[in-house]
């Protein structure tokens, strides 16, 4: 139950992911990641520990950037077939260059 004079957290699922608010998370955890994508926590764990995905660690929790999975989820939306690895290489690439 939320205190009275206080917002309710927003869950992830109550956010479309195209259309981020400034109450959206900025990071997500591993298993947000893996049931917004409908894909296993195993998979996302693994890429993540690859460094193939965005993230860093908070304590010893993994948090990936929700901005890349809401870009994911746009190519997708967009008829594109994006293999994640490929996408989050290109991805990182231009966030690299755009920080330089």
């Amino acid at each position: 139950m939320t205190p009275p004079g206080k917002d309710a957290l927003v869950s992830v699922d109550a956010v479309e992911p195209d259309s981020p608010s400034d109450e959206s998370p900025l990071f997500l955890t591993i298993s947000e990641v893996a049931q917004i994508l409908g894909i296993s926590t195993m998979t996302v764990r693994r890429r993540v520990q690859a460094g193939a995905w965005p993230s860093g660690r908070c304590g010893g929790q993994h948090l990936i950037l929700r901005e890349f999975v809401d870009d994911v989820i746009a190519e997708v939306r967009a008829g594109r077939h994006p293999d994640f690895d490929v996408f989050a290489a290109q991805w990182l690439a231009k966030a690299n260059k755009g920080a330089a």
